[in-house]
């Protein structure tokens, strides 16, 4: 199990995180997965594919979400395949928002 950090110091990392296109894009790109079960699932290297990034940016960029609480890893296999969690939903959930409302400016 994870230890989560907590408090202000994980509101700071998570302003920041978010603050920068690559995190955004791999939220929402999670988020969009986990509501169309018919899509494929969801692991670093094809996530890093669908959003244009490094892979190794894409570890280290999932890394820091899965220390805030709003991804886990699950193995199947070979895969370790990445999940948003329900933290992590509310928080897509709250960018999706923002970014539609955004467009609409």
């Amino acid at each position: 199990m994870v230890k989560h950090e907590t408090g202000a110091q994980d509101k700071d990392k998570m302003r920041d995180l978010f603050l920068q296109e690559m995190p955004a894009k791999i939220l929402l790109l999670l988020k969009k997965r986990s509501l169309n079960k018919s899509v494929r699932d969801s692991y670093a290297s094809q996530i890093s594919k669908d959003v244009d990034c490094t892979y190794s940016h894409t570890v280290k960029l999932l890394g820091e979400m899965n220390k805030l609480g709003l991804v886990k890893f699950e193995r199947k296999g070979r895969l370790k395949l990445v999940i948003l969690s329900t933290r992590g939903f509310d928080l897509a959930s709250r960018l999706d928002t923002l970014v539609r409302n955004l467009n609409k400016v």
